[in-house]
């Protein structure tokens, strides 16, 4: 299986976002920017993103609408990790992976906690910003668990020695955890209520919520001598999970992250050759497509959320990393947020949509 979380793991991290970004925090800017941000239209499609000037500059916050205005709020005290659905709260890792805080995106107010040391978070373990979702290494075994906003551990989910991934529910009463055969479901207390088998599995990490009752799992899977990566639709109610990308033998798709189904077709978040990330469009036949990003200067595309008709796609890699816009992949209108310097975006979750947990 996965030896740390995907979004994580050198190559295809998704967690690249907040490489180099540590200790690098900017001077906070004036309090009252805040009171710009037009708080009660702050929802779906707004996105919460870091911004630097300069490869050793400071690092602002910028709130970005729908419609690609961006409030400035102030200097960023860490690598971003998670915005809290009460739109006020942001979780930010600092000079190591266990020492986080909670800023208050109003008032500048930060709290620190910090997690057992080998720790890392992987972000709010419920919408609200309650709870922080977080893995423990230690050894060769990763362990799945809440804490608690001091630090606290308030429940311990589940372990493994093949590395470990879980995604909440809207309520945070229940979480999909990486199983070495699958998927399995467990309480909020740390209790199994069920394991969800995938076929051919040689394990698989929970991405995000397809529907309410469906999990949207990358999947390792064996089809002979050969092993690849990709997608499965897994029914909580323990029904046969179903396959949302094939088995290709031959494709510049090097295995599958991530999808997103929008009015002009299914398309997926792909590994590409030498740690690249593409998108990419599935045909009803399986077939893929690559997406055109035009006005990016780098090939490598990690794709945020979808909203709508729209990705919104930050570019990776050494040149050209750090910019953000959003795409209409069919049209391919786009809506540009920073040409550069991006260090990395988190979308809006809405605690009352299970879609809302990316």
């Amino acid at each position: 299986m996965f030896g740390m979380v995907w979004r994580r793991a050198a190559g295809i991290a998704l967690a690249a976002v907040t490489t180099g970004l540590l200790g690098s925090a900017g001077a906070q800017a004036a309090p009252d920017r805040a009171a710009a941000v037009p708080w009660k239209s702050v929802g779906a499609g707004w996105v919460l993103a870091e911004q630097s000037a300069g490869r050793h500059g400071p690092v602002t916050l910028y709130l970005a609408s729908p419609s690609g205005a961006k409030y400035p709020l102030r200097g960023a005290p860490g690598g971003l990790v998670a915005w809290s659905a009460s739109k006020t709260e942001a979780l930010f890792e600092l000079t190591a992976p266990n020492e986080l805080e909670q800023l208050n995106l109003q008032n500048g107010h930060g709290t620190r906690l910090e997690l057992p040391p080998g720790s890392y978070a992987l972000g709010y373990a419920q919408p609200d910003g309650r709870q922080v979702l977080a893995v423990r290494q230690a050894g060769w075994t990763d362990t799945l668990a809440t804490y608690s906003l001091s630090g606290r551990l308030t429940a311990t989910l589940d372990s493994s020695r093949y590395g470990i991934n879980g995604i909440g529910t809207a309520g945070g009463r229940t979480f999909a955890v990486s199983a070495p055969t699958g998927v399995r479901l467990v309480s909020n207390a740390g209790r199994l209520l069920k394991s969800l088998p995938v076929p051919a599995s040689l394990g698989c990490t929970p991405v995000r919520w397809w529907t309410a009752g469906t999990v949207l799992a990358s999947c390792i899977t064996r089809s002979g001598s050969s092993e690849y990566l990709h997608l499965f639709l897994v029914p909580t109610s323990g029904a046969r999970p179903a396959e949302l990308t094939p088995f290709r033998r031959s494709s510049y798709d090097l295995g599958d992250l991530d999808a997103w189904r929008l009015p002009s077709g299914l398309y997926l978040q792909s590994a590409g050759a030498c740690g690249t990330l593409e998108v990419n469009r599935q045909a009803a036949s399986g077939s893929v497509t690559p997406v055109p990003v035009p006005g990016t200067s780098s090939p490598s595309y990690l794709v945020v959320t979808a909203a709508g008709s729209r990705l919104l796609i930050e570019t990776q890699g050494c040149t050209g990393r750090g910019q953000l816009l959003w795409l209409n992949p069919a049209t391919r209108a786009e809506t540009w947020l920073f040409t550069r310097g991006t260090l990395g975006a988190v979308p809006f979750a809405n605690p009352q949509d299970p879609l809302g947990q990316i």
